[in-house]
Formats: structure tokens, C-alpha cells, sequence
């Protein structure tokens, strides 16, 4: 009575294990559930990121804030969330390297919803027009008729002055940053090229580009993303054997060149330490053209002209011309 008990629970189990596989092979494998439609909401965490990113960058093509807003509270999170959500997705594309109308999105984005970081002020500010010289031409003086004689004394009427050019003034060229330092900086660590954009003043200038050019390349990066080393902070790793050379900002030609790789002196000879260069430019602004002066004026001078008049017998008339000039 007992054996036949436990052949029929025994039978039991394993009935109910087979159709248990069973039916997770078909749901799995072979008719699986597919999502289609899903709601925002229902996004898995992986792919929020992306979600934030396309509202953000349709926020910065449209500027429709309620349109934007409907998008965010379809998340059905509390509106802190998602704007912490929106600050740390802006942060990590920014520390990636992303294209800059990315960051740009993200960064309009998330300020907008409150959430203002230290790596977004670079994408933030609004870009300063670059200014172009205007050059106003000088119009051309009418030609001064020749003085006519007369047989009868007359006397001339003064020359008119003739006009200083004047003068239009016209803006300054952009400043030209000019290298004020350069440090050779012996520390443990990957060797850098470390630059510093500073004002007149010595206050850091974010959001400028720095280019690094070598023989077969060149790339570029930006003042002001590490905020903690500085406002005006940019730096770029070194690779050995490869010379370098620096441009700032619009520059055409490079203003530093020659760097590469150097090992520092070090008290321990197991322990290789490569040096860094840290570079420090200012503006300098340009020296503008003084002004031209008008010199003395000539004093009147006074001319004799004397004329024979034909005729049976010869009279002479003389005429005297004055001339006066300021």
C-alpha cells in the first residue's frame, strides 16, 4: 500500500517537472512575447538615457517647453527624478566626448528643469560673434579750379580750406593669445600637455579651444570641463615619441611647438617618471593707430604781378594778387 503511494507521487513530480519545461521552452523559445507600443514608462533603465536624450534634442530643434514637459511626465516619475536624471545623463555624455549640438541639447535641457552643472557652462554660454575690421573709404576732394588773371588790379578771393580727413573709428581684432609660461612639471602619472587660459586679470576663461596638432594628426579640446582644476583648465595626454605643437583659439599658426615625452630625474631607478608641460597664454590686445595731427598752417604771403597793356603808347598797370590761407 505504501510502495504503491510513493510510485504515484514519484509519477506525480515528474509529471508536473515535465510539463513545467515544457512550458517555459515554448514561452521562451518557441513563441516568445514580443513588446510592441510600450509605453515610456515601461523603458528598462538601459534605455532612458536614450529617451532623454532625443526629448532633449527636439526641445533644443522646436524651444516648445510644454511639448517637452508632455514628454518627461510620460515617465511617470516626480519631476526631481527626471530632472536628476536629466543632469546625470548631461554629465556622463559630456565626460564621453559626444558631438558638442548633443551637449548643447542636453545641457539647455536640464537647465531649463533646474539642474545647472559646473561641465555645463561651456555649452551653455552664448557664442561671441567674432569681429571684422570695417574699412570706410575716404571720398575724394572736388578739383580746385585755376585762377583766372584780369588786365584790371583785382584782388583774389581766399583759397578754401581744404578738409582733414576724418576719421571712422572701428572695433578692435579679437585678442591674440600669446604664451606667458611654460613648465616643465616632473609627477607620477600619464605625461600631459596642460593648458591655462587666463585673462588680463589672471581669471580662467572656459569654453576656449585648444588645438594639438603632430605629424600625422591633429586633434582639440576645450577649457573648462574639469572645474576643479580651474575655470580656464584643459589638459591632453602625451604618447611617446610623438612631438606635439599647441594653437589657442583661432590661431592659424601653432604658438608653442617641440613638445614630447621627457623622464624626469628620480631617486628610485625601478620607478620611470615622465614630465608634463603646462602652458599658460593670455590675450594681448592689440596696439591701436594714433590719430594723425594737422601741422602749422602757412602764414599769407603776398605776390607782385606786373603786365604790360598793348597800345600806341605803353602804360604799365600793376595788380596785386593777395593770397591768404589759414
Amino acid at each position: 500500500m505504501t510502495e504503491g503511494r510513493s510510485r504515484t507521487l514519484v509519477t506525480f513530480l515528474v509529471a508536473l517537472a515535465a510539463g513545467l519545461i515544457g512550458g517555459l521552452t515554448v514561452a521562451w523559445f518557441v513563441s516568445p512575447v514580443e513588446y510592441t507600443a510600450v509605453e515610456p514608462s515601461d523603458l528598462k533603465a538601459e534605455f532612458r538615457p536614450t529617451y532623454l536624450q532625443l526629448v532633449a534634442e527636439s526641445f533644443a530643434f522646436e524651444n516648445d517647453w510644454i511639448r517637452a514637459d508632455f514628454r518627461l511626465k510620460v515617465l511617470s516619475d516626480n519631476a526631481r527624478q527626471v530632472a536628476l536624471q536629466m543632469a546625470e545623463v548631461t554629465e556622463r555624455s559630456i565626460s564621453e566626448g559626444r558631438p558638442a549640438p548633443m551637449l548643447r541639447a542636453l545641457s539647455k535641457l536640464s537647465d531649463k528643469l533646474g539642474e545647472r552643472r559646473a561641465a555645463m557652462i561651456v555649452y551653455l554660454a552664448t557664442p561671441v560673434p567674432t569681429v571684422s575690421r570695417v574699412v570706410t573709404p575716404t571720398p575724394l576732394l572736388p578739383p580746385t579750379p585755376a585762377p583766372t588773371l584780369t588786365p584790371a588790379p583785382t584782388f583774389a578771393m581766399p583759397d578754401t580750406p581744404t578738409p582733414l580727413p576724418t576719421f571712422t573709428p572701428t572695433p578692435l581684432p579679437p585678442p591674440v593669445y600669446l604664451l606667458v609660461a611654460r613648465d616643465r612639471v616632473c609627477e607620477p602619472g600619464a605625461p600631459q600637455i596642460r593648458v591655462v587660459l587666463e585673462d588680463e586679470k589672471g581669471i580662467g576663461i572656459p569654453g576656449i579651444e585648444v588645438w594639438v596638432m603632430w605629424e600625422n594628426g591633429a586633434d582639440r579640446f576645450v577649457t573648462g570641463l574639469k572645474s576643479d582644476r580651474g575655470a580656464g583648465f584643459a589638459d591632453f595626454d602625451l604618447q611617446p615619441g610623438v612631438t606635439y605643437s599647441v594653437a589657442v583659439a583661432e590661431s592659424a599658426l601653432p604658438i608653442v611647438t617641440g613638445l614630447k615625452t621627457e623622464q624626469c630625474p628620480s631617486s628610485d631607478p625601478t620607478v620611470n617618471i615622465f614630465a608634463s608641460w603646462q602652458l599658460t597664454f593670455r590675450p594681448v590686445p592689440p596696439t591701436p593707430t594714433p590719430s594723425p595731427t594737422p601741422g602749422p598752417s602757412p602764414t599769407p604771403t603776398e605776390t607782385s604781378t606786373r603786365t604790360v597793356a598793348p597800345g600806341p603808347s605803353p602804360t604799365s598797370t600793376s595788380t596785386l594778387t593777395l593770397t591768404r590761407r589759414p
